[in-house]
């Protein structure tokens, strides 16, 4: 696995994230859900507010993220720029104003706490904005999310690309241009098999209780497969993956809606089928031997 040519960070772009340098203020904790706005807990304030939906986006951490799981909406991050083609410029506060009042006094109210950041580096005019301009404009790519500290190695996908992602402790993973093809499914599997899970302590930084660092300096080591779609075998092998990958987000869907223990009973054992399948499939890709899947499946 460690001589493959072509790594994660050969394909991917392991996307660094937000940073508000004040996350009590831009983040907050989703209360009730309305037609236009949203009910929210803000805990530099510790109290609720309810700000308009069109600056607010769902925030995703790394305890949101489960393999295959739907990501939640329990936290949204107040987001005052404007993106188009991926570069994000600062909304002026006179249109927050006028087009967001509810964002625009909750900001206000919080003033003081902005613009002392850094020692007073935010007493200007754009107090407002985030701590660094960096990657502000590809949070609404679509994208899996890995948790930053993993017992196991895992990742979701935001498929529709509305999560922004946490600046702590979560990553946001795309493919490169020139493996789109492969696919994000593909990809998705790939990060949810045993086979990258057991591999996966060999080149990450070890934490107490079995945590392990899945950053992008670790996560970028991990052996990637590309498909040859000229191969029929391999295309086969592919799209297998891709076809168990929507069940099983489909399975996981129906399994959080599960009303009965019964229907739980079905979708937990329909996942861990879908599991096993997939599981021999990324083994046959990645040309394991039966006595070497045997070294994978004792751990």
């Amino acid at each position: 696995l460690s001589n493959m040519p072509v790594k994660l960070g050969d394909a991917a772009d392991i996307l660094v994230v937000l940073k508000t340098s004040a996350d009590d203020v831009f983040i907050l904790d989703l209360v009730e859900e309305k037609r236009q706005t949203l009910r929210l807990r803000s805990k530099i304030l510790g109290k609720e507010c309810t700000l308009e939906k069109g600056l607010l986006f769902p925030l995703v951490s790394g305890t949101d993220v489960r393999a295959y799981g739907e990501l939640p909406r329990r936290q949204y991050i107040i987001f005052p720029y404007r993106v188009a083609d991926e570069h994000a410029e600062l909304l002026d506060f006179s249109a927050i104003e006028k087009q967001y009042p509810k964002t625009a006094a909750y900001l206000m109210e919080n003033n003081k706490r902005l613009a002392q950041r850094e020692h007073g580096r935010f007493t200007d005019r754009e107090w407002y904005r985030f701590g660094r301009s960096q990657n502000l404009g590809i949070q609404s790519r679509i994208k899996l999310c890995v948790p930053r500290l993993v017992d196991r190695l895992h990742a979701a996908w935001d498929v529709d690309g509305d999560h922004f992602l946490d600046n702590v402790d979560v990553g946001g993973v795309t493919l490169k241009p020139q493996y789109e093809e492969q696919g994000l499914a593909y990809l998705l599997a790939l990060l949810n098999s045993r086979l990258l899970a057991w591999y996966f302590p060999f080149v990450s930084a070890p934490f107490r209780g079995g945590w392990m660092s899945a950053n992008r300096q670790f996560l970028s080591q991990l052996p990637f497969r590309p498909v040859n779609f000229a191969d029929p075998e391999d295309k086969t092998r592919h799209d297998a993956i891709v076809g168990k990958v929507e069940a099983m987000l489909a399975a996981k869907q129906a399994l959080a809606g599960a009303q009965t223990e019964r229907d739980r009973t079905y979708y937990e054992n329909k996942c861990a089928a879908l599991d096993r399948q997939i599981d021999r499939l990324v083994y046959e890709l990645y040309g394991l031997t039966e006595a070497e899947i045997q070294i994978v499946e004792v751990q």
